[in-house]
C-alpha cells in the first residue's frame, strides 16, 4: 500500500510538471509577424530614444514562389521609426500603429546612429543580449548615415536567402579579411562588462545605394570617442585576430640599387595599379606584401603598484604581392631586404596606431586582459583606462618575405 501511495504521488508530481518542459508555446501565427533583418537605435526627436526595425517584406522577394497583385505587395522594406523613453516602450508604440508584431529572430545585425554611439550604447546592448528572440553572434555597427536611409530600398536586400541583408552578407563573406572589423554582440557586451579592453565596430555610411566601410569606431567605455581609418583597422586586427590576408604597402630601399636589372630612373609607382608603372627608380620604390600568416603572443610584467609594461611580438610570413610591377626581378638579398624593412615600417605603425588610441584612452589592444591575471585583487583596484595611456608597450615583429606570388 505505501508503495502504491508513493507511485501514485511521483506520477501526480510529474503530472504536474508536464507544463513547464520546453516545447514550442508561441501562439502567434508568422502571417501576424514582421520579420527584422537589422535592428537600428538612435536617439529620440520628441522622446529619449528611437527604435528603428529593417523589416523585410517576403512578398517583395524574388524568392518568393506566390506572386501577389503589386498593389498589395507594398515596398521591398519598412524601417519605421518607433520613440519612447525606453526599448519595450518603442515596441508597444509599434503594437499600437502596425498590423503586425515585430519579430527579431532573423536580425543579423545591430545598427547604432553615431550620435546614439557617442552618449553610450550599453542600454542597447543590455536590452540586445537578453531578448530570447535574438542571436547573441549578431554584429554590432555604427553608422553615421541616418539609419531610416541606410535601410531604405537603395541598400539592396540580397534575395534567394532567409532574408539576409548586405550588412550580414558583407561581413560574413570577409570573414578572413584584416580590412574590416567586426564585433559580435556578446563579445561587445563582455569586453564593456569585464572592462579589460575597449570595444571596435564596423563604422559604416550609406552612399549612392552602396554601403561603405569607413574603418571602425573606437569606444571607452561605452562611448564613441573615435575613429580609426581602413588601414589602421586593418593594422589593429591583423594584431589582435592573427586575421590575414593583410596587404602592406611600404617605402622599400633596394639593397646597393638595382641598376643591373633595370634601366631608368624617376619616382615610384602607385601600388593599386596593377600592370602599369611609371618609370621605376632603381633604389626605392613602394611594393606590396602580401601577409599569409601571422602569430602574436603578449608578453605583460608588473614593474610596482599599478606599474604594467608589455611586449606584444608579432612573426609574419608573406609574398610579394602581384600589385607590384611584373617587369621587376628581386634576388634573395632583396628579399631579406624586404622583411627587415617591412618589419622596421610595421613596428612605426603600429607606435602610430598605439598613441593614436592612448589618447583616447582606448585598449583596443585588449592589453588588460593579460594584465588581470597577474594580480586579480590588484586589478580590482585599479582604474586600468587611466593607467593604458601611461604604461610603455614594446613591438618586436619579424616579416619574412618568402618570394614573389607570380
Amino acid at each position: 500500500m505505501v508503495r502504491r501511495r508513493t507511485l501514485r504521488a511521483l506520477l501526480a508530481v510529474l503530472l504536474s510538471l508536464l507544463p513547464t518542459l520546453v516545447g514550442c508555446w508561441d501562439k502567434m501565427p508568422i502571417e501576424r509577424r514582421l520579420m527584422v533583418m537589422n535592428i537600428g537605435f538612435d536617439l529620440g526627436e520628441k522622446e529619449a530614444l528611437a527604435l528603428i526595425p529593417d523589416i523585410h517584406n517576403p512578398k517583395q522577394s524574388e524568392s518568393n514562389t506566390q506572386p501577389s497583385p503589386q498593389k498589395t505587395a507594398g515596398p521591398p522594406t519598412l524601417s519605421p521609426r518607433l520613440e519612447g523613453t525606453t526599448i519595450d516602450d518603442c515596441i508597444e508604440y509599434s503594437k499600437r500603429i502596425m498590423p503586425r508584431l515585430l519579430d527579431f529572430g532573423l536580425a543579423g545585425t545591430i545598427v547604432i546612429s553615431e550620435r546614439a554611439a557617442r552618449k553610450g550604447i550599453f542600454p542597447f546592448l543590455s536590452w540586445s543580449m537578453f531578448q530570447a528572440q535574438l542571436r547573441h553572434n549578431a554584429y554590432v555597427l555604427v553608422s553615421e548615415s541616418d539609419l531610416q536611409t541606410l535601410f531604405s530600398s537603395k541598400t539592396i536586400t540580397l534575395e534567394g536567402t532567409q532574408g539576409g541583408n548586405i550588412l550580414v552578407s558583407q561581413l560574413n563573406a570577409e570573414n578572413r579579411s584584416a580590412g574590416i572589423a567586426r564585433a559580435f554582440l556578446w563579445d561587445a557586451y563582455r569586453t564593456y562588462l569585464d572592462k579589460t579592453g575597449c570595444i571596435t565596430v564596423p563604422y559604416i555610411r550609406a552612399e549612392g545605394g552602396r554601403i561603405i566601410y569607413n574603418g571602425s569606431a573606437v569606444f571607452h567605455y561605452d562611448k564613441m570617442v573615435g575613429t580609426l581609418n581602413g588601414s589602421e583597422t586593418a593594422l589593429l586586427t591583423m594584431i589582435t585576430e592573427e586575421r590575414t590576408p593583410y596587404l602592406y604597402t611600404y617605402r622599400f630601399e633596394a639593397p646597393g640599387g638595382a641598376g643591373e636589372q633595370s634601366s631608368g630612373g624617376g619616382g615610384g609607382r602607385d601600388p593599386q595599379t596593377k600592370g602599369q608603372m611609371e618609370a621605376r627608380d632603381d633604389k626605392v620604390s613602394d611594393i606590396t606584401v602580401r601577409i599569409q600568416d601571422v602569430k602574436r603572443s603578449y608578453r605583460v610584467r608588473r614593474e610596482g603598484p599599478g606599474q604594467y609594461a608589455a611586449t606584444i611580438r608579432i612573426d609574419m610570413t608573406g609574398m610579394l604581392s602581384d600589385a607590384n610591377p611584373p617587369q621587376v626581378r628581386y634576388t634573395m638579398e632583396d628579399f631579406d631586404a624586404m622583411g627587415v624593412q617591412g618589419s622596421r615600417a610595421i613596428v612605426s605603425d603600429m607606435h602610430r596606431l598605439l598613441e593614436k588610441t592612448q589618447k583616447m584612452n582606448a585598449d583596443v589592444l585588449h592589453i588588460g586582459r593579460y594584465v588581470r591575471p597577474i594580480d586579480i585583487q590588484e586589478w580590482r583596484d585599479l582604474n586600468w583606462f587611466e593607467i593604458f595611456p601611461k604604461i610603455p608597450v614594446t613591438f618586436e615583429v619579424t616579416l619574412q618575405v618568402q618570394g614573389a606570388t607570380r
